[in-house]
């Protein structure tokens, strides 16, 4: 009875961590995303960015978050369908658009 009350105490515990450190990061999405738009960005310019100022090793994990051209990222996030991201798509979008903690460091380290 006592292994199995104390893997629920951890599995509570490990839950309640994985809930903080979420919680915690240091990257906000307005904080990422004011960084790299000015205006608007397109898929392409993205590219440029993330090549002009990211480290090689951190465009393959974006990649395969996003896919090809960042589709994933445009599907979610670009709500007029012009294929360029800005402020006003971002807030339209709300949490369709929200990436992981993760995410948004590698983003910013690519972008800003």
């Amino acid at each position: 009875m006592h292994a199995a009350t104390n893997e629920m105490i951890r599995a509570i515990v490990l839950f309640i961590m994985a809930v903080t450190v979420r919680g915690i990061c240091t990257v906000s999405h307005e904080a990422l995303w004011s960084c790299a738009f000015h205006k608007c960005v397109n898929a392409y310019q993205l590219h440029a960015l993330a090549s002009k100022h990211g480290k090689s090793y951190q465009r393959p994990f974006i990649l395969a978050m996003e896919g090809p051209k960042y589709k994933r990222l445009y599907r979610d996030c670009d709500t007029n369908n012009d294929g360029c991201i800005d402020l006003d798509d971002l807030k339209r979008a709300g949490d369709k658009c929200q990436r992981s903690c993760m995410w948004r460091t590698t983003m910013k380290d690519l972008l800003c």
